[in-house]
């Protein structure tokens, strides 16, 4: 099988072959480094029959969104040729008697007792309890331990990893994908331009918060989300945008004293039109608490859906940004894994530093979804005067 590969791979592959039991692979988003070492795996099971090798990811949805989509298209024509996926093992069985696994990294106590030749761990620095699980795992593993991450969540157990003599850390940015398509490179340094955060942590790789400066760390990343007859409230949240900033809706359930959200729908440069069309597929009587800096827009949309849904404002007053992150610390938040912008703003939305202390005041970046599910969450709360018709 012919590999084209990045500099990523090659590094990976040195470390592998100098005996190192970890290998860190930290570095900007597209930056080839998963692929290269779903490359690696790949190349390991081909290489010496019978091994047993894992591939991990936050959620079993993830895992077939990133996991398996790179496992396809690494083999390509070769899929059947080299040997069998069992959809319901999530298990690739190679022709070899070598056999891939894909797994999700919630629950980790089910790992106890599995052992294994080789692991990807693709974001760790997400996983409810990556320590323990890394743990487990680590005490079953013969050879290599590769994990892949964005630098966004500065961990202790990843920090101690990185240290150990026998861990060989590789730091990439997207500048090390050759195969990177331009207009995929246009999009990543328009962004970069407006949103600093997003630059040092997505585009040069680097570490901006640590769980000191991180607003939010009381939230996982799940595949389940309760259904309508299991959730005690569901309310949706709305945060206005145009050119730069998103247009987003958020979905929030209550359930099990947790707090599930999902995001809706989101888009830039969205029309009066275009909105109305999205906020017609939710269910009849659904309560929506809005941004109420569109005042002429809440009530356009109003006038197109009429008494179908319930479109509130949430009122502005001082301290009630602060309040509301306030009660939402307080609960814990289950994010939906098929929202995956909604994690990425939970990652980075962070106090903000004035002379490199921090404060109390919250960065106004990478919240538009938050701010959404702030409203709706003060809804649920009970918080009417924060509520307006």
């Amino acid at each position: 099988m012919e590999l084209t590969t990045t500099r990523v791979f090659n590094e990976v592959v040195q470390g592998i072959n100098e005996g190192y039991r970890f290998i860190l692979l930290e570095g900007s988003t597209r930056s080839s480094k998963t692929y290269s070492a779903s490359q690696v795996m790949h190349l390991l099971s081909m290489s010496k029959p019978k091994t047993r090798n894992l591939l991990v990811s936050i959620t079993l949805q993830i895992a077939k969104r990133n996991l398996l989509k790179d496992f396809k298209k690494i083999l390509d024509i070769n899929w059947r040729r080299y040997g069998i996926f069992k959809t319901s093992e999530m298990t690739y069985e190679w022709n070899n008697l070598s056999e891939t696994l894909l797994l999700s990294a919630e629950n980790y106590e089910k790992y106890h007792g599995l052992d294994s030749d080789n692991i990807l761990l693709d974001e760790p620095n997400l996983y409810k309890e990556g320590g323990k699980l890394i743990e487990q795992l680590a005490i079953r593993c013969r050879g290599t331990i590769i994990l892949t991450l964005n630098p966004s969540r500065r961990l202790d157990w990843l920090q101690a990893i990185q240290k150990r003599p026998d861990c060989k850390y590789i730091h990439s940015t997207y500048k090390d994908n050759r195969f990177l398509e331009q207009r995929v490179i246009d999009e990543i340094e328009a962004r970069a331009k407006v949103d600093e955060r997003f630059k040092r942590v997505y585009v040069e790789g680097k570490y901006v918060a640590n769980l000191e400066s991180a607003i939010f760390t009381n939230w996982e990343v799940s595949d389940f989300y309760p259904d309508l007859s299991q959730a005690k409230k569901v309310v949706y949240g709305l945060d206005w945008g145009f050119a730069n900033d998103p247009t987003a809706l958020v979905e929030l359930r209550l359930y099990d004293s947790k707090l599930y959200i999902r995001e809706v729908f989101s888009g830039v440069k969205m029309t009066t039109s275009d909105i109305n069309k999205e906020l017609t597929k939710l269910p009849n009587k659904a309560v929506i608490i809005a941004d109420n800096s569109e005042p002429r827009l809440i009530s356009e949309l109003r006038a197109l859906q009429g008494s179908r849904i319930q479109l509130l404002k949430a009122r502005k007053r001082k301290g009630s940004i602060k309040t509301g992150i306030k009660k939402m610390q307080s609960i814990p938040i289950v994010l939906d894994s098929r929202s995956p912008y909604l994690v990425e703003e939970f990652e980075l939305y962070s106090w903000k530093k004035v002379n490199g202390e921090l404060t109390d005041v919250p960065e106004d970046k990478n919240n538009h979804r938050i701010d959404g599910a702030r409203y709706a969450y003060e809804y649920i709360d009970g918080s009417s005067k924060l509520i307006v018709k």
